[in-house]
């Protein structure tokens, strides 16, 4: 009967990795807690800085994400006789639960300070894909998923009565709210209301980008056009200075450019834009020719209209001349 305990989302994976692995200020720790790795993914160090470092170089990808670090840890009772490979096998399936698949860089350790065996781990919420894992809730789900892996590997499940949320495969929602261990009695499950307001923001953003992009003739346009109707938009560009990734922050909300559909992913906010500057640059030219046109013209019939009136001038003194020769 395995105890889980979740800390809140962080921002420091190597105060993260300095305490599992007792290094740093925690060294004068490691005789007693006698830190192991048990399993990493895509983590190849084991001083604490350089895995800060690895794990940081993934989660900078997506600077949306304020709090990369998922943190908690697994405690297993000494009573229960459970193999280490077992135990093991418990903490990467708890894992696979709270949406910690193999696109997310992973680090278990094991301590041996205390009476029972227990896992501590430290998980990037930004996977190798970009996409982040969801803290909405993560104690519950924690809460459950341990209660659910008990059940699966046949674990004892003596803790389940006390339990606020205990899985359950024939409910709707997959697990069960037990009302009776909550102190204030009210069940805490998540409310589903936040949605519509989370709905509206997105289609004020959707709405805003659509109309700016159909003005925007650089992306600078676009940024200061959205900037004045409260939507901050963030871009990622590659060495080649091409843009990659877009996302827009309106209102306490952050979403990805992709995520509301596709013409408002990186590529095809590129390519708008761009195409406005082409249409605009060529009306801007047909303009130049017209003007120059027009103004050719004028000049022409300038022209002409000097020359007609240099030839009457012209005529006029030979008729004074004749008549003068005439009168002589």
């Amino acid at each position: 009967m395995p105890v889980g305990k979740f800390s809140k989302s962080g921002t420091s994976f190597s105060g993260a990795a300095e305490y599992d692995l007792a290094q740093g200020k925690y060294r004068k720790d490691n005789k007693m807690k006698k830190p192991e790795i048990l399993f990493s993914n895509d983590i190849y160090s084991d001083f604490y800085k350089e895995i800060g470092r690895e794990f940081r170089h993934i989660s900078n990808s997506n600077k949306n994400c304020k709090k990369p670090v998922m943190k908690f840890s697994i405690s297993f009772d000494p009573n229960e006789n459970i193999s280490d490979e077992l135990k093991l096998k418990f903490t990467k399936m708890v894992l696979l639960e709270m949406g910690v698949t193999d696109d997310h860089q992973v680090l278990i350790t094991r301590h041996s300070d205390k009476e029972h065996d227990h896992h501590h781990i430290i998980a990037n919420r930004v996977g190798l894909n970009e996409k982040v894992i969801s803290d909405s809730f993560a104690i519950n789900r924690l809460e459950t998923s341990i209660d659910k892996i008990e059940k699966i590997l046949g674990f004892e499940n003596n803790l389940a009565s006390k339990r606020r949320y205990v899985y359950d495969e024939k409910s709707e929602k997959g697990y069960q709210v037990q009302l009776d261990n909550f102190s204030n009695k009210k069940e805490k499950t998540p409310t589903r209301n936040a949605k519509k307001g989370v709905e509206a923001k997105k289609k004020y953003i959707q709405s805003e980008v659509e109309k700016a992009l159909a003005i925007a003739k650089s992306l600078n346009d676009l940024y200061i056009i959205l900037r004045m109707n409260q939507i901050e938009m963030q871009m990622r560009f590659n060495n080649d200075k091409k843009l990659t990734g877009v996302s827009f922050d309106y209102n306490n909300l952050s979403v990805k450019g992709s995520a509301l559909g596709t013409k408002f992913k990186a590529s095809n906010i590129d390519k708008a834009v761009e195409s406005n500057f082409i249409i605009s640059k060529s009306l801007k030219s047909k303009e130049q020719i017209f003007d120059s046109e027009i103004n050719s013209k004028m000049t022409d019939e300038y022209i002409e209209i000097n020359e007609f009136e240099k030839n009457k001038m012209f005529i006029e003194d030979i008729a004074k001349i004749n008549n003068i020769i005439n009168y002589k």
